[in-house]
């Protein structure tokens, strides 16, 4: 560890950001805030401990019936640089986790696997001292697939609040 640090390798990270989610579900869409800590494995390869908290909005019947669902998914990421230049990169990853679910108007309660495909493109990043810092911004696809859920606006019922996910993030790597 010693010989990267003197070699001004990334040892520890963390990474704070936003997400919008277009659900393949149509009735709904979603935001998040996240937070991952960067645990580089050599050069190229990173294993993120990726926590996410986010909130669902639903409607049907024009507005009048509506399900707001919350959150909470705890992945490991695998993370690998497909790119690296002096001030940007190209970071593919794959993550594998779980999520627990809570619809509000109803109250129910149900916990889903999630599995995410996606790219990170760091649009900036720069260095002072032995810190790093990067700007980034992330698409992925993630599946989300659960038994039918009675939910407050589900006609059809609710079975998979998967989708696209698009955001932003900043990190910090010591």
């Amino acid at each position: 560890m010693s010989a990267q640090a003197a070699d001004g390798d990334k040892l520890l990270g963390f990474e704070f950001g936003i997400g919008y989610h277009l659900v393949d579900d149509s009735r709904y869409e979603g935001t998040d805030v996240n937070f991952g800590l960067v645990l580089p494995i050599g050069q190229k390869f990173d294993v993120v401990v990726y926590h996410e908290i986010g909130r669902f909005y639903g409607k049907q019947n024009n507005g009048n019936a509506k399900s707001n669902i919350t959150s909470d998914a705890n992945e490991l990421r695998f993370r690998l640089t497909a790119w690296e230049g002096e001030t940007q990169a190209v970071k593919i990853f794959l993550g594998i986790g779980y999520t627990n679910l809570h619809e509000d108007e109803g109250n129910f309660d149900w916990s889903a696997n999630v599995a995410d495909i996606g790219i990170n493109f760091t649009a900036l990043k720069t260095k002072s001292g032995p810190v790093k810092a990067e700007l980034a911004i992330n698409a992925l696809y993630r599946y989300c697939k659960f038994e039918d859920q009675n939910v407050n606006i589900a006609n059809p019922q609710l079975n998979k609040l998967g989708g696209f996910v698009i955001g932003v993030s900043a990190g910090l790597f010591f």
